[in-house]
């Protein structure tokens, strides 16, 4: 048993650092994407959209190709200098995306077997570089007035290149041109995976009004773009498959009039508490043996947690949740959360000797967990709140959760005015990002029962309005009270 403990306390919080081929957990979505019929996947943070891309990128066939555009630290002023004049606002940035797919898809038909080689030879001389160097590296190649002049000769064009002062002046005949060359040289049985990822690196400016424009825009242009090589290159006649992965808020705010006909084409990573189980239950099972057959949730459970459920208070026959739900009630019901919760759980276990997992060693993670997790939303809100755990700092001195607004109001207010770094927003508009990042929610209403139902956050209702009676979340709570 302790192996099985050993191997969950090296459980990987990111995506990125996992044994993908050995934890990957398919969702009954991830065929849509593989086959192209879904090309949007959206989700919140944490809800394994960095995993589906790596495990795109892992799949190993000589027919199969893929390439990931990341945006992280990518210099987005770059790509604001590209838009196309021929369009208006929101789709000035179409082209850009297109000439980005069409650069990424002849370079990875230099890698395939099957083009043509003399069509083949005249690309590498174009694309000589490291296929795996960084984004910005390969834009501003790509971008570059000889490279447009190489493709333009690639394809047979007379232009004279001389007479256009940057890329932008290209966009109307080298992109119809870059689109016969594929068409024209691509094997078709051969599937090409496009994949867009990390495009949330510029969103912190979305919440300073003076760049709405230029964001909204980009990312718009990138979807209508996808969806434009769709209809070049239709799925049932070409394996040329873009997949852009963006967080379910910048989705939201993308803006056109057909964004409707979208819908088809889009996946939201929704988690549901099955889901979740089953999750967990495949990881365990994982954890066990790379090849034991995936046990069912309680079976899996069993087979690490000494105890099914959890006393929530101090006396013997106080009230007893699940070990589930004692730990969903601290996290935003993602995957990464309670990857991260039993990690910590199962570091605590092997520390203390034990073969399973008790109720002290899962009551005990609260405050490791707590810290954890608001260090991801400090992570996240920081560059939008600068003082971000001030304002914490105040919502949670009076060791309470529940709140009215008007004392959320006097919290921000006494931390703007103690913060060194101001955030430059009105008391109201901290609220809401406070409220758009399920940092806080709103209170539970009063059921027949004369209870409370639980709080209703953000992350498990989209359509949520703020009301005037907010709560903490709780996962926050342990690392900021005085008493537990």
């Amino acid at each position: 048993m302790k192996r099985i403990l050993e191997e969950i306390s090296e459980w990987k919080r990111e995506a990125a650092d996992e044994d993908i081929s050995r934890y990957f957990y398919e969702l009954d979505s991830f065929k849509k994407i593989t086959d192209g019929s879904r090309v949007y996947v959206v989700g919140r943070k944490g809800t394994g959209k960095t995993a589906i891309c790596k495990r795109i990128e892992s799949i190993e066939d000589h027919r199969t190709f893929s390439t990931k555009l990341s945006f992280k630290e990518f210099p987005f002023n770059f790509l604001y200098k590209l838009s196309d004049t021929d369009y208006t606002s929101p789709s000035q940035y179409i082209s850009v995306w297109k000439y980005c797919i069409y650069n990424s898809i002849l370079q990875m038909m230099t890698r395939d077997q099957s083009t043509n080689s003399e069509f083949k030879e005249k690309l590498a001389t174009i694309y000589s570089e490291d296929p795996n160097i960084a984004l910005r590296d390969k834009m501003r190649k790509w971008t570059s007035k000889s490279i447009a002049a190489s493709i333009l000769g690639v394809g047979g064009s007379t232009t004279k290149t001389e007479d256009y002062r940057d890329i932008t002046e290209y966009w109307h005949e080298i992109l119809p041109l870059m689109k016969e060359c594929i068409t024209q040289n691509i094997n078709k049985e051969n599937i090409y995976y496009i994949l867009f990822d990390e495009l949330d690196e510029d969103y912190r400016n979305y919440w300073q009004d003076e760049n709405r424009e230029r964001y909204i825009p980009l990312l718009t242009s990138l979807l209508k773009a996808v969806s434009s090589i769709r209809h070049e290159f239709p799925v049932m006649n070409f394996g040329i498959r873009p997949v852009v992965f963006l967080r379910d808020d910048i989705y939201e705010i993308t803006l056109d009039p057909d964004k409707n006909k979208w819908e088809d084409l889009k996946i939201e990573l929704r988690w549901g508490r099955g889901d979740i189980k089953q999750m967990i239950a495949h990881r365990i099972s994982r954890a066990d043996s790379k090849e034991t057959r995936i046990l069912r949730y309680e079976e899996a459970i069993d087979r690490i947690c000494r105890e099914s459920s959890i006393p929530l208070g101090k006396e013997k026959f106080s009230r007893k949740i699940s070990v589930f739900d004692f730990i969903e009630h601290r996290t935003h019901l993602r995957p990464r959360d309670f990857v991260t919760y039993f990690r910590f759980c199962a570091e605590s276990a092997i520390r203390q000797r034990k073969e399973k997992l008790d109720a002290e060693t899962i009551k005990g993670r609260q405050k490791e967990f707590s810290e954890h997790f608001v260090q991801e939303l400090d992570n996240e809100i920081r560059t939008i709140l600068p003082n971000f755990r001030i304002i914490l700092d105040q919502i949670s001195s009076k060791n309470k959760i529940k709140f009215k607004y008007s004392e959320i109001e006097e919290a921000i207010e006494s931390a703007e005015k103690t913060s060194q770094q101001k955030s430059g927003m009105d008391t109201s508009k901290i609220i809401s990002v406070l409220f758009h990042f399920s940092v806080l929610g709103n209170q539970g209403d009063r059921a027949p029962s004369n209870k409370y139902t639980d709080p209703i956050f953000r992350y498990n209702n989209r359509n949520l309005v703020i009301s005037q009676r907010l709560q903490l979340h709780r996962g926050i709570v342990a690392s900021y009270w005085r008493s537990q």
